[in-house]
């Protein structure tokens, strides 16, 4: 028997890597948004988290990210609606 290993930790950076998928999952799974909607927030906001959670109408507090659960209407600009499928 062998040194048992030690698990691998993996902890969000303050900047989204559209190139991994654990990333892309992570965050699509932390906006509630598709990873196609993540990946058009990052090409137009950057990619740093902050930027991408205002893009979604989220707050990201002590590494936290909070979320409106009730999307706005398309007409007032943001990308949830858009993303989560509502007319």
């Amino acid at each position: 028997m062998g040194v048992p290993k030690e698990p691998r930790s993996w902890k969000p950076s303050d900047k989204i890597d559209v190139s991994s998928k654990r990333d892309l999952r992570y965050w699509a799974d932390r906006f509630h948004v598709s990873e196609d909607a993540l990946r058009e927030a990052v090409e137009e906001v950057g990619v740093n988290v902050r930027s991408v959670a205002t893009e979604f109408g989220c707050v990201v507090t002590d590494g936290d990210v909070k979320c409106d659960p009730t999307p706005l209407a398309p007409d007032q600009g943001n990308r949830i609606s858009a993303a989560s499928g509502s007319p």
